[in-house]
């Protein structure tokens, strides 16, 4: 399994589900410290692709077999090398497209979905939700499930924490913390 943005709030519990699920796990991230903490959650591979010249080579080697599964978070030219490395037959997990905000393809198009026809679609599957949600909170009450906050303080800094946070600046889930003020109005 590749699990793109496996550093931030959603990927770094989709690489600890996989592995107590028990999948090999590739996780795909920005920097070497992200790097070391996806490692610590599990991932048995991890591949800084700001530090490759090829993502989707590096992806083949840590997969020598293909994959089975892939989460994505990004889209863009990320997902692209994923998806070269898909088995026919395996599954795609579509939940963010944030590289394609800005990311455009070589002819200048914008960046858009190529057909897959094993996509999971999480509206499908509202009937399972309350399951879903018991049994994460019992992986996190039993320790099997952590998580990191990345709090940035204030209203005012909600805009260049936004900003920081599509550019990889964030460290897990960014959350903004209002000040409330002396008069008690946040």
């Amino acid at each position: 399994m590749v699990v793109s943005a496996a550093a931030g709030a959603v990927g770094s519990l989709v690489v600890q589900v996989a592995k107590i699920m028990g999948a090999r796990v590739i996780g795909l991230t920005s920097t070497d410290e992200k790097c070391a903490w996806i490692t610590k959650l599990g991932c048995d591979e991890v591949i800084n692709y700001k530090a490759v010249n090829n993502l989707s080579a590096a992806i083949a080697r840590a997969a020598p077999n293909g994959v089975d599964m892939y989460y994505d978070n990004v889209g863009g030219p990320i997902a692209d090398a994923a998806l070269a490395n898909l088995n026919a037959g395996g599954r795609l997990t579509r939940v963010g497209v944030s590289a394609s905000y800005s990311e455009v393809n070589d002819d200048g198009t914008p960046w858009s979905w190529p057909g897959h026809q094993a996509m999971f679609i999480i509206h499908d599957h509202v009937p399972d939700y309350p399951e879903g949600l018991a049994q994460l909170s019992a992986w996190i009450k039993e320790g099997r499930l952590t998580y990191r906050e990345d709090v940035v303080d204030g209203l005012g800094n909600a805009m260049s924490g936004w900003i920081d946070m599509m550019t990889g600046g964030n460290r897990g889930k960014r959350i903004v913390r209002m000040a409330v003020n002396p008069n008690g109005i946040a």
